[in-house]
């Protein structure tokens, strides 16, 4: 007589056993203790999300400093250009590490694949609107347009880190972030 135990998994979520049912010889059937699989840290999305500090102050500070603010000879023109020209620098740096942790919090995060659809297609737009933002910034010096590249990398980048801790992403602890968007389920 050969004696094989199967085991069956009763429910998991993103890779993690929560529980399973054992079956003996004999069909004798036993639940096992609640077990999970070590998470792995996401050490990448905290080395993208400090990664992503330099070029947003940078990128902020040259957004802020580079309207000439009523002066319109050529030195102002100059000055302006390079300030755009520095802005838009930062700004691609800044938004290629914010799609690597886009990309991370999709591939190993703990969001659905359709969750992570839709943030990709967030953050294109926030990339946009990012851009039109500054435009109108360096075309009309002033105003609330400065709050939108000020604050969307932010909300971005903390989304992602939500969507990589296993503690914030999935289970009783969720943050309200996480808890909207994953109303789109």
């Amino acid at each position: 007589m050969v004696s094989e135990v199967s085991r069956q998994p009763i429910g998991s979520v993103a890779g993690r056993l929560f529980s399973v049912l054992v079956i003996r010889p004999g069909n004798q059937v036993e639940r096992e203790k609640i077990t999970r699989m070590p998470q792995p840290h996401p050490t990448g999305s905290f080395l993208l999300l400090v990664a992503a500090v330099p070029p947003y102050i940078l990128m902020l500070a040259a957004i802020w400093d580079g309207p000439s603010w009523g002066d319109i000879g050529g030195e102002a023109r100059y000055s302006e250009g390079w300030a755009q020209f520095f802005a838009l620098s930062f700004g691609v740096l800044l938004w290629l590490v914010l799609g690597g942790l886009v990309l991370l919090a999709g591939l190993r995060g703990h969001v659905s694949q359709n969750l992570g659809i839709a943030a990709g297609g967030l953050y294109l737009l926030a990339a946009i609107a990012t851009i039109g933002a500054v435009q109108s910034y360096f075309s009309w010096p002033g105003g609330w347009s400065i709050l939108v590249p000020a604050l969307l990398p932010p909300l971005l980048a903390l989304y992602d880190v939500c969507a990589s801790l296993p503690a914030l992403a999935a289970g009783p602890l969720r943050l309200v972030p996480a808890i909207i968007a994953s109303s789109f389920q």
